[in-house]
């Protein structure tokens, strides 16, 4: 009976009888309840595991919903900037020859900081005012004041550097809401613009100019700092624009990209 103990009864027998007399087999109530506590934990994780995938589904559809919101804003943004784009008339490119007076040291050179212009922000105080108008009208005062430099100090390039927070952001915070004149692709294109008056406003005055744009905490494009892509800011579109603005107009303002 040994070989074959898997089908032989009486050898079967024979091995419960043993385990019995030596108090090895379990009897009848205690053998029922392992069978169903084994059903139980059965069920169990049965359930468990239907739960799980319940749970899984779940999160992969509130994943999705996500990313179709997400993909519906984008789409909505893009054609907002292409709208705002479309409604704005931007300066003719115009590279006169400025030759260096005798003597004039070419190396001299100026660099010359934007930062911090908020566009779109709206302050409307009895010590201060500020609105787009003001912003317009900063940065000519602004330019006028470097060409004076440029003059004065026979410079012959300058390096337009833009340290970002050129918006004020109209969703980076919900106040900001009420404090922002316009929408987020408004404030974007129409700041732009402004900034493109300004290097060429300088560029009348000296031959050599180059611009580049690095991004400030109000420029990001999510509300939540830590959901932000590194490249997913204001000023990323706003250089995308003055790149544009140089290879349409004809500029020969050199554009630098910044890590």
């Amino acid at each position: 009976g040994f070989y074959d103990s898997d089908t032989n009864e009486n050898y079967r027998g024979l091995i419960k009888r043993f385990q019995k007399d030596s108090g090895r087999l379990k009897d009848a109530t205690t053998h029922a309840d392992l069978i169903a506590d084994n059903k139980l934990q059965s069920i169990q994780n049965a359930i468990g595991q239907l739960n799980s995938k319940k749970l899984e589904t779940q999160e992969q559809g509130r994943a999705i919903r996500r990313l179709v919101r997400q993909t519906n804003k984008d789409l909505l943004f893009i054609n907002e900037i292409k709208s705002a784009l479309e409604k704005t008339d931007f300066v003719l490119a115009e590279n006169p020859v400025i030759l260096p007076d005798a003597g004039q040291d070419t190396n001299s050179s100026m660099i010359v900081c934007l930062s911090d212009i908020h566009y779109g922000a709206y302050v409307d105080m009895p010590e201060n005012y500020y609105d787009t108008q003001v912003v317009e009208g900063l940065l000519i005062k602004y330019a006028d004041k470097v060409i004076k430099l440029i003059e004065e100090n026979k410079v012959y390039s300058v390096d337009i550097v833009n340290l970002g927070d050129i918006v004020e952001h109209a969703y980076m915070r919900n106040q900001n809401l009420y404090d922002s004149e316009e929408t987020l692709s408004e404030q974007i294109v129409h700041v732009t613009k402004l900034i493109i008056d300004f290097i060429q406003r300088i560029r009348q005055h000296v031959e050599l100019i180059t611009y580049r744009g690095i991004a400030g905490n109000h420029d990001r494009m999510q509300g939540d700092k830590n959901s932000n892509l590194n490249s997913d800011h204001a000023v990323n579109i706003s250089n995308q624009i003055i790149k544009m603005w140089i290879e349409l107009s004809g500029s020969d303002v050199e554009f630098i990209d910044s890590d």
